[in-house]
Formats: structure tokens, C-alpha cells, sequence
């Protein structure tokens, strides 16, 4: 936690860079309410996001018209899960992640439900972008689009959308997020990573 402590003071910080940028700007966003040495707003605000994150999955599922008071249960079942409340607690990107992650399963589950008819290339693009921003939180999720594409690809019943284009879109919009962070390291003069891994290396 102390690496992404000092990212959010300097994202640039060369003895911590080898931590990915997102959840330090999480943090930075935080330190905005209170003084980030205090754990409180942090805790806050990772409280906050995972609340977000599970009205979301109650809306989506009111949205596929599962009972309201199932919808709730099941939405209180994954709300207390024993890891996510230890992750709320701690200065540790997995919360994010997890939140960007489900949110990105569930536009994906939104497009193929509606059958890509509610603004097809928007929603497409915006899981490409919020896919990408979860390989900045994590790089263990470098190559999670592709089980999203795929799963889009196959279950896509909207003819008009071909699945080169569903491709182009998503991998494009992850890849380009991430290639954007990299030019700005490039920009900055930031190096690479020694002994460290390609993903790490793409991702930081």
C-alpha cells in the first residue's frame, strides 16, 4: 500500500512506478476529502464503490425483470461477501478492480440482452474503455477482453453489428486506453521496468 501511497502524491514516482496508475488516482481523488494518511475517506470511498457497484447489479437485474425482492437478496448475498468487505478496509486495488470489472460484464450482458439496439457502438466502446481501465488497476486483467468479446460475439443476435466490428471496437477501446498511458510515460521520460514481466511492463 505504501507504492500506491506514493503515487498519489507523484504518478510518476520512478522508486513506485512499477504499480499501475488507476487505483493511485483513486487514492489522489480521495485525499481531495480528507487527509489520505487517515485511512477514513479511503475506506469511504471504497465503501462508496462497492454500494454503487451492487445498486448497479440490482438495477440490471430489475432490468431483466427478476423479482424485485430476489433481485435484492442476491444483491445483498454478493454486498456482504466476507473478501470484498476485507478489501474495503485495505489500501488494495481489488476492490476497484472488481467494481470495473462487473460493471464491464454487465454492459456486456446489457448489449447481448437488448440484442445491441441501445446505442450499439457506444456501449461497446464504453466496455472497451472501462476494460482498459481495469488492466491500469490490475495488469492481471491485460487479456480480459478477450473472454468478454468472445462471449459478445457469439451471443450477439444483432445482425447489423458483424463481429469484426464488435472486435475493433472492444479490443481497440481496451488497448487504446492503455497505449494512451504509455505515451504519457513515454512523454515523461518514465522507464521501463527491469526483470519485470511484458504485461507489467504494458500496464505501468
Amino acid at each position: 500500500s505504501y507504492d500506491y501511497l506514493m503515487l498519489a502524491d507523484n504518478l510518476f514516482d520512478e522508486s513506485s512506478n512499477f504499480r499501475p496508475p488507476i487505483y493511485p488516482v483513486f487514492l489522489w481523488i480521495s485525499s481531495l476529502f480528507e487527509n489520505i494518511d487517515s485511512g477514513g475517506n479511503i475506506f469511504l470511498m471504497q465503501l462508496t464503490l462497492h454500494a454503487i457497484t451492487m445498486f448497479i447489479c440490482f438495477i440490471f437485474l430489475n432490468y431483466l425483470k427478476v423479482n424485485v425482492i430476489l433481485a435484492f437478496i442476491i444483491c445483498l448475498i454478493a454486498g456482504i461477501n466476507p473478501s470484498q468487505l476485507y478489501h474495503v478496509s485495505n489500501i488494495l486495488p481489488e476492490m476497484l478492480l472488481c467494481s470495473l470489472i462487473t460493471i464491464c460484464w454487465i454492459l456486456s450482458l446489457f448489449f447481448i440482452y437488448n440484442s445491441g439496439n441501445f446505442s450499439p457502438i457506444l456501449v461497446l466502446i464504453l466496455i472497451g474503455v472501462i476494460s482498459g481501465l481495469a488492466a491500469l488497476t490490475k495488469p492481471v486483467w491485460l487479456l480480459g477482453i478477450f473472454p468478454i468479446c468472445i462471449s459478445i460475439v457469439i451471443l450477439n443476435k444483432n445482425k447489423k453489428i458483424s463481429s469484426k466490428k464488435i472486435s475493433i471496437l472492444l479490443i481497440g477501446a481496451h488497448f487504446l486506453v492503455i497505449f494512451f498511458w504509455n505515451g504519457i510515460n513515454y512523454v515523461k521520460n518514465v522507464p521501463l521496468q527491469r526483470g519485470k514481466t511484458l504485461t507489467v511492463n504494458i500496464c505501468m
